[in-house]
């Protein structure tokens, strides 16, 4: 594996914070679900996705969705 400057910085990070005896957090950034992670999680399948029932409600669950993930961004900036 290649390391880059970043992966020796972090690694100096951890260090210098092992010796103060402070944990190290690396805060990455906001990773959203895809659609298609939405919609397993909702509980639907891979065959229900083409079903009619599902194209009607498609639209509002993610609309919906995307809404509180919007306000929950929000929050925690």
């Amino acid at each position: 594996m290649i390391r880059s400057d970043e992966d020796d910085e972090f690694d100096r990070i951890e260090r210098e914070n092992a010796m103060k005896g402070q944990p190290y957090y690396y805060k990455h950034g906001w990773v959203s679900l895809t659609d298609k992670e939405i919609l397993t999680a909702y509980g639907w399948s891979s065959e229900e996705f083409k079903t009619d029932e599902f194209m009607r409600a498609k639209t509002l669950i993610l609309e919906g969705l995307r809404r509180i993930e919007i306000a929950i961004k929000e929050k925690n900036t």
